[in-house]
């Protein structure tokens, strides 16, 4: 008979707080037992300080480093779960270096979440330029996006198991605002990545984020070349997804 594959578990690890951060510094948190396969769930609020910049990255064992989430500008609040691509050192990272005069004070949860577990709808709050708004809302209510006429939107269907893929041509030291709803199918992993011209290995912009529900951010350009917006229902052979979404590229109004 052959013998089942052992299943292996790790002591459970949560880190909930609240926090300031002074202006021209950052937190950054380690995140322990960062290991391949695992879901960090990562949720904050910005109690004081109106935003903050914000992103996770993981640095593997053979001194690769990648960035799970962000990095994302003048955030709000933000629950995500992201998956960890392999065994390293991750650490989640609050920046306030763009700020000469503001503390910034954010309540944050981090942990790892379980996929059997019931589903995490994954949502971020934003602080925008003139493309695209948001209601003022906390994070417990629906975050509802809404889109200016500048925008146009989209409706895309993601058959189940596939993925579907967004081109978007960008230029170096523009804004890339993005908003998608998901119309049906409850929800749907999303990444952005970068391809620079000449450069044959693409950079991630956004994301993985699994299981999004809703999303509406603004990530600033670093690079001339193609931005690839991945719609991913690879967990599921069940059902698909209708996604209405947008993308369009504005000069970088932010200071």
């Amino acid at each position: 008979e052959e013998m089942a594959t052992p299943v292996i578990t790790y002591p459970h690890w949560e880190q909930s707080q609240s926090a300031w951060i002074s202006p021209g510094e950052r937190l950054q948190i380690p995140v322990p037992m960062a290991k391949k396969g695992r879901l960090l769930h990562v949720e904050f609020d910005v109690i004081k300080g109106l935003d903050v910049d914000f992103d996770v990255m993981i640095e593997g064992e053979d001194g690769g480093a990648i960035r799970l989430y962000g990095p994302t500008r003048r955030a709000r609040g933000l629950n995500a779960v992201m998956e960890i691509p392999f065994d390293g050192d991750a650490y989640v990272t609050f920046d306030n270096i763009n700020s000469w005069f503001v503390h910034k004070h954010v309540s944050y949860t981090l942990c790892f979440t379980d996929s059997s577990e019931a589903e995490v709808e994954s949502s971020s709050r934003m602080r925008f330029g003139k493309a695209l708004v948001m209601k003022p809302k906390s994070m417990q209510d629906d975050v509802d996006a809404v889109v200016s006429d500048a925008a146009p939107t989209t409706e895309i269907r993601v058959a189940a198991g596939t993925q579907e893929e967004v081109v978007v041509s960008v230029v170096k030291g523009q804004r890339l605002n993005v908003a998608f709803d998901v119309l049906e199918g409850r929800d749907i992993d999303f990444g952005i990545m970068l391809l620079a011209e000449g450069e044959e290995t693409p950079t991630s912009l956004y994301g993985p984020s699994r299981r999004a529900t809703k999303l509406q951010t603004s990530i600033p350009v670093p690079a001339t070349g193609t931005v690839h917006l991945g719609f991913d229902t690879s967990y599921t052979w069940i059902s698909s997804k209708l996604v209405r979404y947008s993308a369009v590229c504005s000069a970088d109004e932010l200071c």
